[in-house]
């Protein structure tokens, strides 16, 4: 049996708003024709892929197959997601207390630990994968939870080893430039987000990405230009929906922004960022109610969402419930500067000029 080399899947991405996660495939034959195994093969351990029905023996059922079949099936609720990823988890440990000697084991257990939010134990099998293989994409794994752990210059040092190795692929150049935009370094990111676009014209999350390299560098227009080559490559990437949107709504086009951010939110309403930044929308384009139905809807009142409907009362003249939705919201977060502002001017309208005195310097204070 040939050793196990992995192999890169094109355009294999799973979308974040800054991230793509590069997904590894290995050979399902081992080099065998049309994917299937002879039947003389007798499998050790787990094996990843469900088997044909058709070369089972009628005496066979999948319950009763003398072999590990390491296939859980695709779950969506989040208890089920979670009892896979630690049913995988659990059976990447037994594989490497039975061969510790397997690299693919190993790079198998540091996914796991990664899609666990357990990056440093990923790094230390990523690590110990490339030791064992000298595979360039172990270096790209690792910086992918070396950056999650903000270990930025150790993440851009993988990325450019793997460059120096070989691994000269879109998923190296974005999450390069993704290490340069953690770190302020707009110029080499955007250069690293250009190399993506060249290798992938048709990448959303490069286009989007350099879109928010040209924003943070103050150029709204060209980010504009960015996101809507986003949008118009894949309508529903949802984050470059939301930032087109924001900065539709600063130059005061705001049923652009609505419109933009409405389908986000009917989509996936548990977005609250999206929920809370068409909510703002309504309430910067002088209407309340609408924004009052939005906020309804949320399941979670932080400060933030109880600071806008308290906003969107004021706009309203419901001085009182304005009042006590603002001071509900600086109770939960007393850094919130809008609900001071509002509140200064419920109380001027009041009459108690000196308590909105006191609020606004407050505002002045918490600069």
């Amino acid at each position: 049996m040939p050793p196990w080399r992995p192999q890169r899947s094109p355009g294999s991405l799973s979308l974040t708003p800054m991230s793509a996660s590069p997904l590894a495939t290995w050979p399902r034959s081992f080099g065998l024709p049309n994917g299937q195994a002879p039947t003389a093969i007798i499998f050790h351990g787990a094996v990843h892929e469900i088997i044909d029905p058709s070369r089972l023996s009628r005496d066979l059922k999948f319950a009763s197959i003398p072999v590990v079949i390491h296939h859980y099936g695709k779950v969506r609720e989040q208890e089920y997601v979670a009892s896979k990823q630690h049913f995988y988890l659990a059976l990447g440990l037994k594989k490497i207390q039975e061969d510790p000697a397997n690299s693919k084991a190993y790079f198998d257990l540091g996914i796991q630990y990664q899609e666990l939010g357990r990056h440093a134990e990923a790094c230390t099998c990523f690590e110990r994968t490339f030791e064992m293989t000298k595979t360039p994409v172990a270096l790209l794994y690792g910086a992918i939870s070396e950056k999650r752990l903000r270990n930025y210059d150790s993440a851009s040092k993988l990325l450019k080893r793997a460059l120096k190795l070989g691994l000269d692929t879109f998923e190296v150049h974005l999450e390069l430039g993704n290490v340069y935009l953690a770190q302020d370094e707009l110029l080499s990111a955007g250069a690293e987000y250009s190399v993506c676009l060249k290798i992938n014209p048709e990448s959303p999350i490069a286009a989007f990405n350099q879109g928010l390299v040209q924003r943070r560098m103050g150029d709204a227009r060209a980010a504009e230009n960015l996101y809507e080559r986003a949008l118009q490559i894949d309508p529903t990437f949802r984050q470059a929906a939301v930032e087109l949107a924001m900065l539709r709504a600063a130059d005061k086009r705001y049923p652009e922004a609505i419109d933009l951010l409405k389908p986000v939110v009917e989509r996936h309403p548990e977005l609250r960022d999206a929920r809370l930044a068409l909510a703002t929308t309504y309430i910067q384009a002088n209407n309340p109610d609408e924004a009052l139905k939005v906020l309804a809807a949320s399941s979670n009142m932080d400060a933030v969402a109880l600071c806008l409907l308290g906003v969107a009362h004021f706009q309203k003249e419901n001085l009182d419930e304005a009042q006590r939705l603002l001071e509900a919201a600086l109770r939960q977060d007393r850094s919130l500067k809008d609900a001071r502002v509002n509140l200064a001017r419920i109380y001027e309208r009041k009459g108690d000029h000196a308590r909105a005195q006191r609020y606004m310097q407050s505002v002045t204070l918490t600069k």
